[in-house]
């Protein structure tokens, strides 16, 4: 399945994957951007189920479909 996402929803999809750990935060100072920026985009990565959040906000993880 093919979907269409940005250059930085690529990035942080190859961020997760190296990192499923890495916090919003983290994101947002690696790119550049705010963090309500990366939550945005996050939220936008789960509702085309490119990537899945395993566990609660403060140790969970995210996983790349």
């Amino acid at each position: 399945m093919n979907v269409l996402i940005k250059d930085r929803q690529k990035k942080i999809v190859a961020a997760l994957s190296k990192d499923p750990h890495v916090s919003a935060i983290t994101l947002a100072e690696k790119f550049g951007v705010t963090e309500k920026t990366i939550r945005r985009d996050l939220q936008l990565l789960k509702q085309k189920n490119i990537i899945t959040r395993v566990g609660a906000n403060k140790n969970g993880y995210w996983k790349v479909n």
